[in-house]
C-alpha cells in the first residue's frame, strides 16, 4: 500500500501535491539508501515542514534520515548537527502523535540510535508494537536496537518477527543481517552488530557491504544448521542491493 502510494505521489505535478504526498515522496528517497537520497529526502521533508511544522509523520522520517547519516558516516563534519537535528524532529514528532505507531517506530529507532537513550527509543517502538502488533517496520526496528540493552534474545524475537511478517520486502536485508548477527552473539558470546547506536557522537566505520563480508564469514565458520540458513538469507538479500554483494 505504501508503495502505491508513493508511487502515486511521485506522479503528481507541483500545483498537486500536499504535505502527506511530499512525506510519501521522501519515504520514496529513504529507502532508496545513498546519501544523495537521503539529502533529498530531507529537502523535501524541509518542503512538507514549511506547510506544517507539526506534521509527524515528517518530523518522524526526518529523524531516521539523520540517523542514517550518522550511521553511514556520510558527513563526519556535521554529525554533531545532524545528531541534534534529528533527536529534536524524533522527539516533537513523538510528543505530536503519541499514538501513531509509525510515527513512533521512526522516532524510537532514531532516539536510540542517536542520543544513546537506548531504552527511551525501546519505549516507544514497544509502545508502537503494543498500538500495531503488525508492524514489521516497528519489529525490525526494535531488534536493532535491543541487542545494545544487551538483550539479544529479545532482539532475535522481534527480528524473527519482523521477517514473518513481511519476508520479501526487498529492504529486508537488514533485519537478516541483524538476526545473524545477534545469534553469532548468543552462540559465541561475542557481540556482533550491524550498526552501533550513536549517542557518544561517532558515526560507525562500518558499511554494508564489508559488513555481510564479515558476517558470512562469520557465519561460514560455524556447523549450525540454523546460523548457514541465516547466511543464504544475508547473502541473498545483500545480493538485491545497489552498495555490493558478498560473494
Amino acid at each position: 500500500l505504501e508503495r502505491t502510494e508513493t508511487e502515486r505521489a511521485n506522479r503528481l505535478k507541483p500545483d498537486q501535491v500536499n504535505v502527506y504526498d511530499l512525506y510519501l515522496r521522501a519515504v520514496h528517497h529513504y529507502h532508496a539508501f545513498s546519501f544523495d537520497d537521503i539529502l533529498a529526502a530531507l529537502k523535501i521533508l524541509e518542503k512538507a515542514l514549511a506547510i506544517d511544522p507539526n506534521y509527524p509523520p515528517a518530523l518522524a522520517l526526518s529523524g531516521i534520515c539523520y540517523a542514517r547519516i550518522l550511521v553511514m558516516s556520510w558527513d563526519k563534519p556535521r554529525e554533531q548537527a545532524h545528531m541534534k537535528a534529528g533527536v529534536f524532529a524524533a522527539r516533537r514528532a513523538a510528543e505530536l502523535a503519541p499514538e501513531d505507531a509509525t510515527v513512533l517506530w521512526m522516532s524510537g529507532l532514531a532516539i536510540g540510535r542517536l542520543s544513546g537513550d537506548l531504552q527511551g527509543g525501546v519505549d516507544f517502538l514497544e509502545r508502537a508494537i503494543t498500538l500495531n502488533s503488525n508492524s514489521y517496520q516497528a519489529h525490525g526496528a526494535a531488534g536493532l536496537l535491543k541487542a545494545h540493552t544487551d538483550d539479544a534474545a529479545g532482539a532475535i524475537d522481534h527480528l524473527k518477527q519482523a521477517i514473518r511478517l513481511n519476508p520479501i520486502d526487498p529492504r529486508i536485508f537488514n533485519v537478516h543481517a541483524n538476526l545473524a548477527a545477534h545469534v553469532i552473539s548468543l552462540k559465541t558470546g561475542k557481540i556482533a552488530h550491524y550498526s552501533p547506536p550513536l549517542g557518544d557522537g561517532v558515526a560507525s566505520k562500518a558499511r554494508p557491504a564489508s559488513f555481510s563480508r564479515a558476517l558470512i564469514s562469520s557465519l561460514s565458520t560455524s556447523n549450525s544448521s540454523r546460523l548457514r540458513s541465516i547466511k543464504l538469507c544475508v547473502r541473498r538479500d545483500f545480493s538485491r542491493m545497489p552498495f555490493g554483494v558478498s560473494k
